[in-house]
């Protein structure tokens, strides 16, 4: 019985270890690693919104994120949708076995189409963490939509506070809600 176990233990080791640089192979050794799951599921969404989003601008772009691609076209935001639907069944799955990812939380908030439960789940999400920069932008995006003027403010300076490389791409955000009459 000792044998298995050591090499259950051992599979999990190397899964835990692999997230970060290959995902694939984590969730290959460690099929139950949620971390790998949701980094798997996410890295495939975005892929798909920058296939999206440069079919959609025309200007051939593979930079694009998944909030620009909503911005560039209103059906852009019907396919952004659709996308975060189908990876949210893989985010439900990563939930099941840690229930502390980010990523997963902003896949399911994406693919809510009920605005009150994606405020919700955008909400509970940014109380366990406040590092994840999708997970702020969201939250970012959220108090825009909701006229929240000071609080999208306040999620800014949270955002430069984990991340201060990005002040470059925020501070022209920052500027121009400061601006707003």
């Amino acid at each position: 019985m000792a044998v298995p176990l050591a090499l259950l233990s051992g599979a999990h080791a190397l899964s835990s270890v692999s997230v970060r640089r290959a995902p694939e192979l984590a969730q290959a050794i460690f099929p139950w690693n949620g971390a790998a799951i949701e980094r798997v599921a996410y890295g495939q969404f975005v892929e798909d919104v920058k296939k999206v989003a440069k079919l959609g601008s025309g200007n051939g772009s593979s930079q694009a994120a998944p909030a620009a691609a909503v911005q560039a076209a209103p059906d852009l935001e019907v396919r952004l949708q659709r996308l975060s639907r189908q990876a949210s069944g893989e985010a439900v799955s990563a939930l099941a076995f840690e229930p502390m990812l980010p990523k997963a939380y902003v896949l399911l908030a994406l693919a809510e189409t009920n605005p009150g439960r994606r405020r919700e789940i955008i909400e509970l999400a940014t109380r366990l963490t406040r590092r994840d920069s999708a997970l702020q932008g969201l939250a970012l995006q959220q108090k825009r939509d909701n006229g929240d003027f000071a609080g999208a403010i306040g999620t800014l300076d949270q955002i430069l506070r984990v991340h201060p490389e990005r002040k470059e791409e925020l501070f022209p955000l920052l500027v121009s809600a400061i601006t707003l009459p």
